[in-house]
């Protein structure tokens, strides 16, 4: 979550209020928060919000944040594509100066942009209020030059790249609402991820002449053999229920997910040395084992995606080619997993992690363990069980 401080140029008069001839924004601050509250985050209590280590490389020099204002007549919605200059949305982009203070503690600083008009009281007072209250949404994409409502149905690096991060973190879509009854104040806005983040560890047992125990239906597979991972039953089209009821500023826009299932190829995280071999204690977790550690490798796939329906049927899809050169698909059903609340609910603006392991009886992904964690902070346990 991201905390954003909006503030009119001149001098502020008594009451917090600009003067009426300098009612124009020129300048906006950012601070990153985490968020204030997600599923499983026993460490926050509710409403709370906690600050974190400040990571420059989020925003680079040049990137853009929009800003639009919602009008009280209902067709009156958010507009982040509109080409005129002099309107909506505004645009502000981020200036990095390593050696001035900001005015406000850990923030960054975005300015104007030259030549977009920028955001006038006045202008905003003409396109009316939302009931009491002038409505604004904020939303920044990424690695996008421009803004998009959607995620890559391929979020693994491009051609010879295929580590690049490029095409996932343009599937990272933030945006924040906000709603005030006062003209010629400060607005503050946080900026959430509006987008589920599931990630992946997939443990895959390594190929052995020769295994332990009766009824082995492989022997493990060889390096490599593991070159993608697809999520099946999401979409990668996404609406904004702009006017649906949120608490401004301690809730992220509401996102509504497309209802076409669309394939989205997960980005493959790059295998380190120490992931090619590591042993596992199996019988902690599989019964059936008659051998209780395993030697496995360690695959990591990230998916970023909207929030699926509660009744969505999302699964996880693994090709691996067999020693003998057959590829052969395992299936993960995320509906299988429980919780102590019910099932896995894939919650936008959180991270969610699982642990899967192929075991060498079965041809089929167990589950060993999960947690959701709060994006950027330290991780946070809870208690997921595989639906019998």
């Amino acid at each position: 979550m991201i905390f954003l401080c909006i503030g009119c140029s001149g001098e502020d008069q008594p009451g917090g209020k600009a003067d009426m001839n300098e009612g124009e924004v020129k300048e906006v601050g950012i601070q990153l928060l985490s968020r204030a509250e997600a599923p499983g985050m026993d460490d926050l209590e509710p409403g709370e919000a906690k600050a974190i280590v400040t990571d420059d490389s989020f925003f680079t020099p040049g990137s853009i944040l929009y800003i639009s204002q919602m009008g009280s007549d209902n067709n009156s919605n958010p507009n982040f594509s509109n080409p005129d200059e002099n309107a909506s949305p505004y645009m502000y982009q981020y200036e990095f100066y390593e050696n001035e203070a900001a005015d406000w503690d850990e923030g960054y600083n975005f300015e104007a942009v030259t030549g977009r008009k920028s955001i006038d009281w006045r202008a905003v007072k003409n396109l009316g209020s939302v009931g009491t209250a002038f409505s604004f949404f904020a939303m920044y994409f990424p690695e996008s030059e421009s803004p998009i409502f959607y995620v890559n149905s391929d979020q693994t690096g491009a051609g010879d790249k295929p580590y690049d991060q490029t095409r996932f973190k343009q599937s990272d879509i933030l945006g924040a609402n906000h709603a005030t009854d006062a003209l010629f104040t400060r607005m503050n806005f946080r900026l959430f991820h509006l987008m589920t983040y599931l990630k992946v560890t997939l443990y895959v047992p390594v190929y052995k002449e020769t295994v332990v125990g009766d009824n082995m239906s492989y022997s493990g597979f060889e390096p490599g053999a593991l070159t993608g991972a697809y999520l099946l039953g999401g979409s990668t089209q996404f609406n904004i229920e702009w006017r649906a009821n949120r608490s401004p500023d301690t809730e992220a826009p509401l996102v509504q997910s497309g209802t076409t299932s669309t394939p989205i190829k997960m980005y493959m995280h790059q295998q380190e040395e120490d992931d090619q071999s590591i042993t596992i204690n199996v019988g902690d977790y599989y019964q059936d084992s008659e051998d209780p550690t395993d030697e496995v490798a360690a695959y990591n796939f990230s998916v970023l995606f909207p929030q699926p329906s509660a009744n969505a049927n999302v699964q996880l899809c693994f090709p691996i080619t067999s020693k003998d050169g057959n590829v052969k698909y395992y299936y993960f059903y995320t509906n299988n997993v429980i919780t102590s609340t019910g099932k896995l609910n894939l919650v936008q603006g959180t991270l969610q992690q699982l642990y899967l392991y192929l075991p060498r009886k079965v041809n089929e992904t167990i589950l060993v363990g999960a947690k959701i964690l709060p994006w950027g902070t330290s991780s946070s346990d809870m208690t997921v069980y595989e639906e019998e």
